[in-house]
């Protein structure tokens, strides 16, 4: 008799052999023992692929998973752009605390030419010229604008009247309506 001993895949069985004849007959069966699978991981990252082996403790042989990257998982730090200054989103990754920055433009001054945002007024004159000053909606930061001079406005009314004599000339002065 010899016993063949069963693998993962294929039973056992004890064969019996006739020493005169040879005539052979099995019996005896054992079942397969079955794999028996030791797993090994190669963990997966944010960006690379992992690998699951496994690797049978009775036979050697192996098979593998692919195990999907995971992908980044962000969280998010805002500093706001001002006037002057750029500002930033800055990304930051859980697992693995890889980041990215994105840059936020500055905004530039707003100025409105509103009487909300006015801080300061001089009226112009016939002859001066007047400021009006702004405060930035976003900042402390002005403008200020230019009111030019409004010329005089010379109207029929007269100021004054000097007639003319026979050596000197005479003169109507005319008033401005607004000086």
């Amino acid at each position: 008799s010899v016993v063949t001993a069963p693998t993962c895949t294929d039973e056992g069985y004890t064969t019996h052999t006739c020493s005169t004849c040879g005539d052979t007959y099995t019996d005896s069966t054992i079942p397969a023992l079955g794999h028996n699978y030791v797993e090994t991981i190669s963990s997966a990252t944010c960006t690379t692929d992992g690998i699951a082996t496994y690797t049978c403790s009775h036979c050697g042989d192996t098979y593998t998973k692919v195990i999907p990257a995971t992908g980044h998982k962000y969280t998010a730090t805002v500093v706001e752009p001002t006037c002057t200054e750029d500002g930033y989103i800055e990304y930051t990754c859980t697992k693995c605390s890889e980041t990215k920055k994105e840059t936020l433009k500055a905004l530039g001054h707003e100025f409105i030419h509103e009487a909300e945002y006015e801080i300061d007024r001089v009226e112009p004159t016939c002859t001066e010229d007047g400021y009006v000053t702004y405060k930035c909606s976003r900042c402390d930061e002005t403008e200020t604008v230019v009111l030019k001079a409004l010329g005089h406005n010379i109207t029929d009314e007269v100021y004054e009247r000097v007639e003319s004599t026979c050596t000197e000339d005479g003169y109507v002065t005319y008033k401005c309506s607004r000086c």
